[in-house]
């Protein structure tokens, strides 16, 4: 047992990872406005008004406290109003700030496996692209949730959507991971470890909801602001989210690693 738990530290601690996690939390949580924003902004230009922005806020606020649901949804719901030129710089931060994430998992996925990083401009702009990339990805997964729940009342009483949704989620999630950890570092990694290693962190991405509203409901209380649930919640989940990342691009390495040594 303390063998294992040395692994772990190992892995974790002796690694660098637990000092990535504060930094990507931090990008993430600065990039939540302007990912909302510029979701919606880009569905808004793709699919008009076939996509309805409740769908965006949903999956965006599945990670937030209940207090601060309610502002995200007004804030994407108004998106949709905005001026064009609005639009094009809500979805410009929105790539600006999700870039900044994408970089420190490359940055540690390079450390781990011993790879040279990008050079500085270069590396930035290939992450606004993969940014958009991803972006896109994450907005034709809501138009096919959309899709499924359109369909609901043509499906046999023995199926059940929410389940089917469930497992749509989780494996959208893992592909996201896996497209992440293949592309990212500077000369990609094996397929293989791409897929190992996104196992852990779709785990994480999933339960992270879960976990969020056991944290939340654990500091509610009379006595406490509101504002500092709402925030110390936020952070929760950005924390949990970089957590599941890392450890996913932890894994990454371990397996890449392990074949160069083989």
């Amino acid at each position: 047992m303390k063998k294992i738990g040395n692994r772990i530290l190992s892995f974790y601690w002796g690694s660098g990872i637990a000092d990535d996690v504060p930094a990507l939390a931090y990008y993430l949580v600065l990039s939540l406005a302007p990912f909302a924003l510029g979701l919606t902004a880009l569905a808004s230009l793709i699919f008009g008004q076939h996509l309805q922005a409740s769908y965006i806020s949903r999956e965006i606020t599945r990670y937030l406290p209940t207090s601060i649901r309610s502002d995200v949804n007004s804030l994407v719901r108004g998106a949709e109003h905005d001026s064009t030129r609005i639009l094009l710089l809500s979805i410009a931060a929105m790539l600006w700030t999700s870039s900044a994430a994408i970089g420190v998992i490359e940055r540690c996925l390079a450390r781990l496996v011993k790879a040279p990083r990008h050079p500085m401009i270069r590396g930035r702009l290939r992450n606004i692209g993969f940014g958009g990339v991803f972006a896109l990805l994450l907005i034709f997964a809501v138009a096919a949730t959309s899709l499924f729940g359109g369909v609901q009342s043509y499906l046999p009483n023995e199926v059940y959507l929410p389940s089917l949704l469930t497992v749509f989620n989780m494996v959208g999630t893992f592909l996201f991971c896996s497209l992440i950890y293949r592309f990212v570092p500077r000369g990609g990694i094996s397929w293989q470890a791409a897929l190992l290693g996104a196992i852990p962190a779709a785990v994480v991405l999933q339960l992270a909801p879960i976990l969020v509203g056991f944290y939340f409901r654990a500091l509610a209380h009379p006595a406490t602001a509101s504002i500092f649930i709402s925030f110390a919640v936020v952070l929760f989940g950005c924390f949990l989210l970089s957590i599941g990342f890392l450890v996913g691009a932890g894994v990454a390495a371990h397996v890449e690693e392990g074949k160069k040594i083989k």
